[in-house]
């Protein structure tokens, strides 16, 4: 009998190969090899992605926490000139008193951008807007890109500098 007279069908699988259709013994779905290739291709974009954007949150803390410092900064000054006189030192996030009128409750006694307590300084020597410091490496590096940002860089002179062993101070009048 001839083949080219025969009318079965021709058998698919005999059938190369074309065109992105499978034969009827290949199997629907990935292969281990491509389903690794892609966990490894996740893991590297995020291991690209997730320190952007650690760097960019804490940029944008710092943005925040200089904001609002220069924002009280003006505030406590307006109460200083209105009454040629700073108001006394408290402890970290409680407003102190008098200055109701001139600084937002809220926005002193809540915690800040960069996770801490606001306080108020006035210590005799040194007068300013301050904030715990607990004496972290985590700590020392956000401080550091605050001092950068508003100051000289160096968290021992200038006017944002550590006061003691527990507090960063923006100081408005005095020297330490």
């Amino acid at each position: 009998m001839n083949k080219e007279n025969s009318t079965n069908p021709p058998d698919p699988a005999s059938a190369p190969n074309r065109g992105g259709i499978r034969s009827k013994d290949s199997y629907a779905g990935f292969t281990v090899v491509e389903v690794m290739l892609a966990v490894v291709i996740i893991g590297i974009l995020a291991a690209i992605a997730i320190p952007s954007f650690q760097r960019i949150r804490q940029q944008a803390n710092v943005s925040r926490f200089v904001n609002d410092l220069r924002t009280m900064s003006g505030q406590f000054e307006g109460y200083h000139f209105s009454n040629a006189r700073w108001p006394a030192d408290t402890p970290a996030g409680q407003l102190p008193s008098g200055v109701e009128g001139y600084v937002s409750e809220g926005s002193f006694t809540q915690t800040n951008a960069v996770g801490s307590a606001w306080k108020w300084v006035n210590n005799n020597s040194v007068i300013g807007i301050g904030v715990e410091y607990g004496g972290s490496q985590q700590e020392d590096v956000l401080y550091m890109a605050i001092a950068e940002r508003i100051d000289d860089n160096n968290l021992f002179s200038g006017r944002f500098q550590a006061i003691g062993s527990d507090s960063l101070v923006w100081i408005l009048e005095g020297t330490p």
